[in-house]
């Protein structure tokens, strides 16, 4: 083979090694429970949140998926404790970027709940790790579909690790009640996009 043409390219697949060893890495941990959503479920949402990354923050994201089981069936208010349990249990790699799934919250009533947790802050600026939790449900107690609202919900609370703050902005992702409104159209806006992105490049 002609040198210049191997020389080309070893420098070609050179690039691409060092451009997907760039790429920021989403360690998605999944909560087994008779009451988690289903794997196939969580592909979809990995997909979504792969596509948001790249369209909304111009910046392609791999997913690494790990199951763990579940601690406890945690009772209704309970997710900070819950957030703080799989934190210091997560908690090795100081860089890591985390998002737990874990079952819905069910209250007294039996009425179950998506809620989140998550650390605002851009997470490659931090020298230890960054969490995000989500809740997540196929359907709610009266049976209503809920998988794009657990979806929404799970891109909510990554947008805090990427800096992004609660909004008054009830067409925003980022919104605090953004669950009753995604049945609306909800997005990041032009500003979250960009902190979102500045993020994302971080050294």
């Amino acid at each position: 083979m002609n040198i210049k043409i191997l020389a080309g390219l070893t420098a070609a697949l050179t690039f691409i090694s060092v451009a997907e060893a760039e790429r920021p890495v989403l360690n998605v941990y999944y909560v087994r429970s008779p009451r988690a959503i289903t794997l196939d479920t969580l592909s979809q949402a990995n997909k979504v949140i792969k596509a948001a990354m790249k369209q909304d923050f111009k910046r392609k994201v791999k997913i690494r998926v790990r199951g763990i089981e579940e601690r406890e069936s945690f009772v209704f208010n309970s997710s900070l404790s819950e957030f703080y349990h799989y934190y210091n249990r997560l908690n090795r790699n100081k860089r890591k970027w985390a998002l737990v799934v874990s079952p819905s919250q069910v209250d007294a009533s039996g009425k179950t709940w998506i809620t989140g947790r998550a650390q605002t802050w851009c997470w490659k600026q931090q020298k230890q790790m960054t969490l995000a939790m989500v809740n997540a449900m196929e359907v709610n107690s009266a049976g209503a579909p809920r998988v794009l609202h657990s979806i929404f919900g799970a891109l909510h609370e990554l947008g805090h690790t990427l800096s992004l703050s609660h909004t008054e902005d009830t067409g925003s992702i980022m919104h605090y009640g953004v669950l009753a409104y995604v049945l609306n159209g909800v997005s990041f806006s032009d500003a979250e996009k960009f902190r979102g992105k500045h993020c994302l490049r971080a050294k």
